[in-house]
């Protein structure tokens, strides 16, 4: 059995968005080559962050390195990460559904998520040996991905069993966020890991502060457990990330 995983990529439309040929990162288990079995999948933002320096725009966050030394630990059994790259100048309009306060920033997010949900899913599944059911699908992201990925978790309760929710945005359109979760309704068995450092930049205070209402609201909700992380001097960038993925990823998957 291969000791390693290892990353492909390949193209994808997204028509909803009139996008042609957005990168898609997989990384694929350790002996994934080897046998006939079927893995989880971690559906994850800013793909191009996820795995290499050098496609980064950023800093990587060191996803395949991290989990092929969990899976080396015994401490996971292998997953598949799908890594939908950004759309860079077009990020802050697809990975939020509501525009900022400005009006003029945002509100694509609700056609990205209804991808990522749909067609997309059903794309990884077809290309990978997949366990397509909820109880083995998440969805991560940081920032504004961290955003999307919570709205897209709350919204397609039949896809997601899971959110990693990093450093979450929610100031960019708090009102619509706090209104969307207060009326979301979970299926049971939903998780979620949300966190935030207490540096992140000139909004650090809004960071820790919405984190924290947010998972005030998930936590008056029947069958929604979660896990909320507040990192003492932690900043917004992607070495952050990077060190608190493995708790995040070991929060939502140990089970599996």
């Amino acid at each position: 059995m291969t000791a390693t995983g290892r990353v492909t990529t390949f193209e994808t439309d997204i028509p909803p968005l009139g996008v042609k040929g957005r990168r898609v990162w997989c990384y694929l288990p350790p002996g994934y080559g080897d046998t006939e079995e079927r893995y989880p999948v971690l559906y994850m933002q800013d793909g191009q962050n996820l795995f290499d320096p050098a496609a980064s725009y950023a800093g990587e966050w060191g996803v395949d390195k991290t989990l092929d030394r969990l899976f080396a630990e015994g401490r996971t059994r292998g997953v598949i990460v799908a890594g939908l790259e950004n759309g860079r100048e077009e990020r802050l309009a697809e990975y939020s559904p509501w525009p900022d306060f400005t009006g003029r920033r945002g509100g694509r997010g609700a056609e990205y998520a209804e991808f990522l949900a749909g067609d997309f899913k059903r794309l990884v599944d077809s290309r990978f040996r997949t366990l397509p059911g909820r109880r083995h699908t998440a969805v991560a992201g940081s920032s504004l991905g961290g955003l999307i990925s919570l709205y897209a978790a709350l919204k397609y309760p039949e896809v997601y069993s899971m959110a990693g929710v990093l450093s979450p945005a929610f100031w960019f359109a708090r009102s619509a966020v706090t209104d969307f979760v207060r009326a979301a309704s979970p299926a049971p068995g939903f998780r979620v890991y949300m966190d935030a450092g207490t540096e992140e930049g000139f909004r650090k205070e809004e960071y820790v502060a919405d984190a924290r209402a947010v998972s005030s609201l998930l936590s008056g909700k029947p069958g929604v457990e979660q896990k909320l992380l507040i990192e003492e001097g932690g900043l917004h960038n992607e070495e952050a990330w990077k060190r608190r993925f493995p708790g995040a990823f070991l929060w939502l998957f140990g089970g599996l």
